[in-house]
């Protein structure tokens, strides 16, 4: 699984959770259950926090980062599109995301 430490971080992830080969989730980062990571995709929680709610797709090649010691939640059942680059707070519940 492509996991990577940040100094004294590493992630965290559901045992149901899909992620791709490809993808790399680094630090602090928290994904949950049924969740699904493809492709080339880059969880950044090397500076700030990433929480990833239950059901939620990030789809390939999308980037999520967060600003030095902030956090990105990210809610229960959101789709992040294709080539998003996520660099916000909070995605409630249930939203669907394009780029």
């Amino acid at each position: 699984m492509p996991l990577y430490r940040f100094g004294d971080c590493r992630p965290t992830v559901a045992p149901t959770a899909y992620i791709s080969d490809s993808a790399r989730v680094i630090g602090d980062v928290v994904i949950g259950e049924d969740c699904y990571i493809g492709h080339g995709v880059i969880l950044r929680g090397d500076y700030g926090s990433i929480r990833i709610g239950p059901g939620t797709a990030i789809e390939e090649n999308a980037v999520v980062h967060i600003r030095p010691d902030g956090i990105s939640l990210i809610g229960e059942r959101v789709t992040i599109g294709h080539g998003a680059i996520i660099h916000g707070n909070r995605i409630a519940d249930y939203v669907p995301l394009t780029a």
